[in-house]
C-alpha cells in the first residue's frame, strides 16, 4: 500500500493449455471453412456413454482462425448425464 492507503494496480495474465476435443464430443461437419464476412452452421454432439465411468465431463472445442491476434478460440463444453 502507498502512504495514502491506496493500493497499486496489478496486471495479471493467466494462460492455460488444454487439449482440444474429447472422445465423447463431436461436431458435424468435422471442419468448416468460411470466408470473410460469411457464416456457417455446425452442430455439437455429446455421447454420454463415452464419459469414462462418470456422470459428467468437461471438454474443449478449439476454433482455429487466420486472425493473428487470436489464432485459436477455446470453448469449454460441460455435459452432465441425466
Amino acid at each position: 500500500l502507498t502512504s495514502g492507503g491506496v493500493g497499486k494496480g496489478l496486471a495479471l495474465r493467466i494462460e492455460q493449455q488444454v487439449s482440444c476435443g474429447a472422445p465423447w464430443l463431436s461436431t458435424t461437419p468435422a471442419s468448416l471453412n468460411v470466408g470473410a464476412l460469411d457464416s456457417g452452421n455446425a452442430s455439437v454432439s455429446v455421447d454420454s456413454t463415452k464419459f469414462g465411468g462418470g456422470t459428467s465431463a468437461v471438454g474443449y472445442l478449439c476454433l482455429h482462425s487466420n486472425d493473428p491476434n487470436t489464432p485459436v478460440s477455446v470453448i469449454r463444453v460441460s455435459a452432465t448425464q441425466n
